[in-house]
């Protein structure tokens, strides 16, 4: 049986602004949410300003 190696590339993170509910732990990055939009689409509470360290993922083409 054939093994194969395959080597781990190391994922560089990320802080981006997003936007947090105060209530449940959904959250939505600045630039994918309407700025009037201050409510959580899945409960409705208010939603709050804050970074978030996320994957910086390159697409392959």
């Amino acid at each position: 049986m054939a093994r194969f190696s395959y080597q781990r590339e190391e994922i560089p993170m990320q802080v981006t602004a997003v936007f947090q509910c105060t209530e449940c732990p959904t959250w939505q990055r600045v630039d994918m949410k309407d700025e009037n939009e201050k409510d959580c689409p899945i409960c409705g509470a208010k939603m709050r300003m804050e970074n978030k360290e996320l994957p910086v993922l390159r697409n392959h083409i």
